[in-house]
Order: structure tokens, then sequence, then C-alpha cells
């Protein structure tokens, strides 16, 4: 199943389809755009903060960004520096976790590979000129692929409707593959509420009695978690374990999400509700 709300977003995407060709890249796009920040904002919660505040630092460049890219870059300095190890030690390392989804090399057939080129194939059309795909990419190229094209569709001239039209299904085809196969999504996630006398309930995204079934219903006090979203990570020969995602809040009714969008002052920033095209401020303050 769907996360809840990036179903939302599609039946957009749907609507869209039904209109014309240019709304429909549009909304694609948009779409592509949240699930890079959601599946970003979601590996960072995993991280052991540890002496270096390594997660904090992360979030605190992650909203100070309003682009595909500039989230791309964050994902960069999560994989390549320290934070790396600390997401492996807590996330078992298997072939299907996330950081090895991401690093290691794939081959045509292989969804990191097919998703990526279909989006290559996207910049071809619209003459947007980048680097050619290597011949064994891994994983973290579908980041660095989408962030060019969603940069260049909004700061170059916008493609022609034959062109559009081409694209399309090409991007859908990239999207679907990314959000099919990539762990992150695959994993429970849910909106978790205490309630005033201290037991926990769930508003899941991913289907009933999915994940969380060790928390909702019950007053847990070796651990207080706080109203938001989390999720939750297998943890073989022990107990999951619940990650809080303080880059994203809770929306309509618990089934639409904001994510920060830049617009960095005096330590706020704005959170974006995709679905709904509407913003809110968020505070430094939900990081720590």
């Amino acid at each position: 199943m769907v996360l809840l709300p990036i179903q939302r977003m599609q039946d957009r995407v749907e609507k869209a389809k039904q209109e014309n060709d240019d709304a429909y890249f549009r909304e694609l796009m948009v779409l592509g755009e949240m699930i890079l920040k959601m599946a970003i904002a979601g590996m960072i919660s995993s991280i052991v903060e540890g002496p270096e505040r390594n997660q904090y630092r992360l979030k605190y460049l992650a909203v100070r960004e309003s682009t595909p890219g500039g989230w791309e870059s964050v994902l960069d300095e999560m994989r390549l520096g320290v934070a790396k190890n600390q997401y492996t030690s807590r996330i078992p390392r298997t072939e299907e976790n996330e950081f090895s989804q991401l690093t290691r090399r794939t081959k045509e057939g292989d969804w990191q590979y097919d998703s990526t080129i279909y989006l290559v194939k996207c910049l071809e059309l619209a003459n947007y000129i980048g680097q050619p795909l290597t011949t064994s990419p891994r994983g973290y190229e579908w980041f660095k692929r989408f962030a060019e094209l969603r940069n260049k569709a909004k700061s170059h001239r916008a493609p022609f409707t034959a062109i559009t039209r081409a694209m399309c299904p090409l991007l859908q085809e990239s999207i679907s593959l990314f959000l099919g196969n990539f762990s992150i999504f695959g994993r429970p996630w849910g909106q978790v509420v205490r309630s005033m006398n201290g037991t926990y309930q769930v508003v899941r995204w991913t289907g009933p009695n999915k994940g969380f079934k060790d928390l909702e219903g019950t007053g847990r006090n070796e651990y207080v978690y706080h109203d938001g979203i989390y999720i939750e990570f297998a943890n073989e020969g022990s107990e999951p374990v619940l990650c809080k995602v303080d880059l994203m809040q809770v929306g309509l009714n618990g089934m639409d999400v904001y994510l920060p969008n830049g617009q960095f002052k005096d330590n706020h920033y704005e959170m974006l509700s995709y679905a709904e095209d509407d913003t809110k401020l968020g505070s430094v303050d939900i990081l720590s």
C-alpha cells in the first residue's frame, strides 16, 4: 500500500492527467519532489544522534534548502559523511536496507538503474543536456537526476507540449519504480499520538495492522514517544526501532504531511503541503 500522503498526491496527478499533458507533467514533478524529500527525511530520522549531533546537523541543513538539488546535497552529506556508519549501525545492513540499495552498483533490469535511465531520457527529450549515465550507476543517482530535471524545468524554458507528452510516461514509470522498490516506503509509517491517560494511538499510513503493534494501546514507560510521524524499522532479534521524523509535520486528519521548503529566516522556515498547496511556519526548536 502506498503511504496515505503520497496517495493523496497521486490522486492529484491522475486528475491532472485527464486535463492536459502540461498539467500532468507539472503534477508528476511535484510528486517526485515530495517523495524525494520524504525519503531523505525518513533516512535522517534513523541516524543515531551521538555526541556530534549528526542527525540535528542534517536536519538543520535540510530546512535551509528549498530545491531538490539542495536536498540531494544533504543526502550526499549523509551518504559520505560520518553519519553513514551511525545509520548502518542502527539499521541492520542487509541487501535491502536503504543504504545498501543506494550505494551498490546496479545494471539494466535493476530498479535503481531503470528508474534513473527513465529520468536521463526525460532530460534528453527536453534537451536538458547533463552528464551521461555511467555503465553501473548507484541508486543515489536517481536523486541527482530528478533534482537536475526538476531544477532545469523550473529555471529554463518549459518543454513544448509534444515533448511533455513524450516525457510523462517515462517520468511516471521512473517515480513508480522508485516508490515501489525503495525500502523506506515499504516500512510502517504512522502518526503517533499520546492520549491523556498515557496510552498511544496510531494513524497508520501503510494499511491496517501493519507495524506499531507493540506500541498501540499501551503506555510504555521505558520511553516516551512524543506526538508526531514515526517509521518502524525492523531490528532482527530485538524489538523494532521507532524513529521520529522531525522534518515532517502532520496535516489534514493525519492523512497529509508538510515538508520543509526553505525560506529560512530567524530560526523559522516554510513547511509545504504538496497535496494541498498550503504552507505554514516550522521552527528549528522541533528539530532538537
